[in-house]
């Protein structure tokens, strides 16, 4: 029998948060019989409660990596850290006897619908890296790709900037030990995603877990803090800049190619 392990990144005072993963996740192992499914909270790096010299050190090395055009908060620097530690420890082997892990926050709500279907593809393919949720509502209208062969899954091809967010995927211990050597290399943000996926062609993304919306987000509120306002000319030329390459690639991938926010509008 295969194994899977759910890690949920909570803080441990988050109490009210964590009782309803674990509703969820009881759901979740008690639906699926043929694959041994495990869950475990793993406690998430308080930001607030670190000495403010690790904000400083950090940023500064952000800054000469000029890979980033904001600091980080510390809600998004404890999110930052609490990430890498989970993908150190996959490149380890201190999750070994799991045929897949998958990375969770604690503010997600579980999508029932083909879940079952979903992980055994998950398993079956095994892909180095496989989102299991996120983006934001525009961004899904502007990504494009292609179903895969066992309707499970949504290939992305792009835009790699519109990538967003780490509430929930998944990853192989050599891709975790890459993102974990790009990190420390050219530090930039946890969900710098175009920056980690660099050279890939398509992304699976598997509709599995959707963002709660009434729990409230520490990291947005500290990215409208902290993030400078984009240069409007610069933003707009790299948003057809990415666009253009993406269409590009979809020239190449010789299937039928649609936009994200339509494969999901078909999954439900």
């Amino acid at each position: 029998m295969k194994k899977i392990l759910i890690l949920c990144v909570s803080l441990r005072e988050s109490l009210s948060r964590q009782e309803k993963i674990k509703e969820q996740l009881f759901k979740l192992k008690n639906s699926i019989q043929e694959i041994q499914i495990e869950f475990s909270f793993f406690d998430a790096i308080y930001g607030k409660k670190l000495q403010p010299e690790y904000l400083t050190f950090l940023n500064i090395s952000r800054q000469i990596a000029n890979q980033c055009e904001h600091e980080l908060g510390p809600s998004e620097l404890g999110c930052f850290l609490s990430h890498m530690i989970i993908w150190q420890k996959i490149a380890q082997g201190d999750y070994k006897t799991y045929d897949r892990v998958i990375i969770i926050e604690d503010d997600v709500i579980l999508d029932f619908k083909n879940i079952h279907q979903k992980f055994n593809s998950l398993l079956n393919e095994n892909p180095e890296f496989a989102f299991l949720g996120g983006h934001s509502e525009p961004s899904r209208r502007r990504i494009r790709g292609y179903v895969s062969e066992d309707q499970q899954y949504f290939n992305l091809t792009g835009p790699k900037d519109l990538y967003t967010a780490t509430y929930a995927y998944s990853l192989t211990p050599n891709t975790a030990q890459h993102f974990v050597y790009k990190q420390i290399k050219n530090l930039t943000y946890i969900d710098d995603w175009k920056y980690l996926l660099a050279g890939s062609i398509s992304t699976p993304f598997y509709s599995c877990f959707e963002h709660d919306d009434a729990q409230a987000s520490h990291i947005a509120n500290d990215r409208k803090n902290f993030m400078k306002k984009p240069n409007r000319f610069k933003k707009n030329f790299n948003k057809i800049k990415n666009d253009v390459i993406s269409r590009f690639i979809s020239l190449f991938v010789l299937k039928k190619i649609i936009r994200l926010a339509d494969f999901l509008k078909i999954e439900k």
